[in-house]
């Protein structure tokens, strides 16, 4: 996890297909933001040049707002300079043809004057046909995830007493618990002290 200047939250993760096939985390959106854009790029195997499909593996960008709604990966964006919430799939980035498929390893989604409060943001993994991460003897796939317009990332914060709390940083003090930036209370594991 990095902040090379406000607002920008860039991510690099690996993406654990048989343990863990999603990958979440909630980012803090401000009242007034101008623009919340999101960025998932990752590295595909090389595909076969006759192959009907040059995509291998399939990982989806999924955006929610603090409302409910789902921005996935490139919806709109081929037809519009904003994403839309009309998708119901990254693979299907039309809403005027929603049965157009399309695989892509760079998606986008781009709100202009967004909601201010807490947006999840979803990685995923679809289909990984194969090994992207052969470094290690897991299927998985490599992924870069890019968030900008953010002012905190949210987080478990796990209770010294049990119990997870999903806040920011700066509200889970060592004193209060133990936080976690890699998931929200859905994904991290908060041992109890009996």
């Amino acid at each position: 996890m990095a902040w090379p200047r406000r607002g920008l939250f860039v991510k690099s993760r690996l993406l654990m297909v048989l343990f863990r096939p999603t990958t979440d985390v909630g980012v803090q959106v401000a009242q007034g933001e101008p623009e919340f854009r999101v960025t998932l790029v990752y590295a595909d195997p090389p595909g076969t040049v006759t192959a009907s499909r040059h995509v291998i593996n399939d990982l989806s960008l999924k955006v929610t707002s603090p409302s409910g709604s789902d921005y996935w990966g490139n919806c709109g964006l081929h037809e519009e300079p904003v994403s839309s919430s009309e998708c119901t799939s990254a693979n299907y980035p039309f809403p005027s043809d929603p049965t157009t498929e399309v695989l892509d390893n760079v998606q986008n989604v781009f709100i202009a004057n967004p909601e201010a409060g807490v947006w999840n943001v979803t990685i995923e993994a679809n289909e990984i046909n194969q090994d992207g991460h052969v470094e290690t003897p897991a299927i998985d796939a490599d992924f870069a995830l890019v968030v900008a317009g953010v002012s905190e990332i949210v987080g478990a914060c796990c209770r010294p007493l049990g119990g997870c709390l999903n806040t920011t940083e700066s509200a889970c003090p060592p004193l209060l618990g133990n936080w976690h930036s890699d998931g929200t209370c859905a994904t991290v594991f908060c041992p109890s002290i009996e």
